[in-house]
């Protein structure tokens, strides 16, 4: 008599977890919006956001205060920065007076 092999397993579970957009600020007193995921920061501060979402990112400096760049996950000196969401990233909006 023989024996048929076992079958496998199932394969994990289907979720995808979105990679997390995570913001902060250094210098300065500003914020950063973004135009999806809901990041206020100053208040709401990362967020998930599925792989493959255009992200738009506006830094405001307070009053008495400037923007100077981004850092991390964006560069360059334009207040808004736009690229798309791949995987867990970090920005930093770098502000000055």
């Amino acid at each position: 008599m023989g024996y048929e092999g076992g079958g496998g397993g199932a394969g994990g579970g289907g979720t995808t977890t979105n990679p997390t957009l995570s913001v902060k600020t250094s210098g300065g007193k500003g914020s950063i919006a973004s135009n999806t995921g809901g990041i206020d920061c100053g208040n709401t501060c990362s967020a998930r956001i599925a792989a493959g979402t255009a992200v738009a990112l506006t830094a405001t400096p307070e009053p008495g205060f400037f923007f100077v760049n981004w850092s991390g996950g964006c560069t360059g000196t334009a207040r808004t920065c736009t690229f798309s969401m791949t995987s867990s990233t970090t920005v930093q909006a770098n502000f000055n007076k």
